[in-house]
């Protein structure tokens, strides 16, 4: 394995990395683990889901990104996670929606790179889009602690409320440079390569 493919730099102090439970670890499709996000050595979880799963959408979402295909919605006023944390529990007409499989989504969710389940500690949101400069901008929001409120429950929806106006806001939001996200588009790919050798022979193995 090399390591270096895992740790993607934006500068010396800022970079965001995959975590092996141990050294010697194969990584396969179902491989799970966190992605970190490293700020001045203090290090935050913002994905923990199958390695081949947010490989795949980081290499989708990259790839647009630097072709300027995915700038951000004309109903989009404000940043995305505000509108998620709308999305999943309050009702706002300004949130337009377009037809998925069998059911309607949020038009944000097509910006979305990953986010934290239930297991993290604190849980987040992870976007790539282009803004109205063509800069591609890569973003962490936090998600509403309980994640879904009852809405029918006026304390819960008070509490809901009151996070939105006065607790919420952008973790981090940076512009990467068109050369760094090229870089992290290679180690990607390298690392979806690495992926499918690694499958494919603990597959082989198994049919010995």
């Amino acid at each position: 394995m090399k390591y270096d493919m895992l740790k993607f730099i934006l500068n010396s102090s800022e970079y965001f990395f995959i975590n092996l439970h141990n050294t010697n670890d194969v990584i396969d499709c179902c491989y799970r683990t966190s992605i970190f996000l490293n700020l001045n050595n203090n290090q935050t979880e913002i994905a923990n889901e199958d390695i081949q799963e947010y490989s795949e959408r980081f290499d989708l979402l990259l790839t647009l990104a630097l072709s300027q295909e995915l700038k951000l919605h004309i109903s989009i006023k404000k940043d995305l996670g505000f509108y998620w944390n709308q999305d999943m529990n309050e009702k706002n007409p300004a949130i337009f929606y377009e037809q998925g499989d069998g059911h309607l989504d949020w038009i944000g969710t097509k910006y979305l790179l990953w986010s934290t389940s239930g297991e993290a500690f604190q849980q987040f949101g992870t976007w790539l889009y282009n803004d109205k400069f063509g800069n591609i901008i890569f973003e962490v929001t936090p998600i509403y602690p309980k994640t879904f409120i009852n809405k029918e429950d006026p304390v819960e929806v008070k509490a809901y409320q009151e996070w939105m106006k006065k607790s919420y806001k952008p973790f981090y939001t940076r512009i990467i440079p068109k050369e760094v996200a090229e870089q992290w588009l290679k180690q990607c790919k390298l690392l979806l390569q690495t992926i499918h050798d690694n499958t494919k022979r603990l597959d082989e193995q198994e049919e010995l």
